[in-house]
């Protein structure tokens, strides 16, 4: 799946142009998950221009470009409410605090479920 930045909001305004640091308006990302909680907007979780670095980002941000979730994705629900749409190895071999906290074995991990979606 991929989606195309259409706008971004940095310090309380609404950019048609440029970047926040993170994604950059025009720009396509590829999306490696989809999130839908109880009080926000369903976001997508798509990488950045920041290496290892995946956000959540509301979907009213993007226009999709590719709508192909892969076979190999599963739904997961939350007990506080929600659901997230991700492949399967995210849950299986690490989670996202391990990601945000830079593990070698998941970042190593990452980069490879990223190549293969990146390479469908």
């Amino acid at each position: 799946m991929r989606v195309k930045c259409l706008r971004l909001q940095h310090n309380g305004k609404i950019l048609k142009s440029g970047s926040d640091g993170w994604l950059t308006v025009g720009k396509e990302y590829l999306v490696i998950g989809l999130h839908c909680g109880q009080a926000r907007e369903p976001s997508y979780w798509v990488l950045t221009d920041e290496p290892n670095s995946p956000i959540f980002k509301g979907i009213s941000f993007f226009e999709v470009v590719d709508g192909t979730i892969p076979g190999t994705w599963i739904a997961r629900s939350f007990v506080a409410g929600g659901f997230e749409i991700i492949p399967k190895e995210f849950s299986d071999h690490f989670s996202l605090e391990d990601l945000v906290n830079k593990t070698p074995d998941a970042i190593a991990c990452f980069n490879a479920i990223v190549a293969k979606l990146e390479n469908k």
